[in-house]
């Protein structure tokens, strides 16, 4: 379903712009995984297993409200 004030012929032009396009090797997802993994090895050493676990799911929570929060804001921010 197109966004609110966008029929499907402009959707599909928008969504094929070549700002768009998402690449598969983007560095991004392996340094959000490289950064969750190093605090998870980091706390284990420091805490134990179960402590670590609790802080590797928490940054992961904390990453995802992140990106949630971009998100609504690019939406207030870009126009329809």
């Amino acid at each position: 379903m197109p966004p609110r004030g966008m029929d499907r012929s402009a959707l599909t032009q928008f969504a094929s712009s070549p700002q768009l396009q998402l690449r598969h090797d983007h560095p991004a997802n392996a340094a959000g995984v490289a950064v969750i993994g190093a605090a998870f090895f980091a706390a284990e050493s420091a805490y134990g297993g179960r402590h670590a676990l609790f802080i590797a799911s928490a940054l992961f929570a904390l990453a995802i409200v992140t990106a949630a929060a971009f998100l609504s804001w690019t939406r207030r921010v870009v126009p329809n």
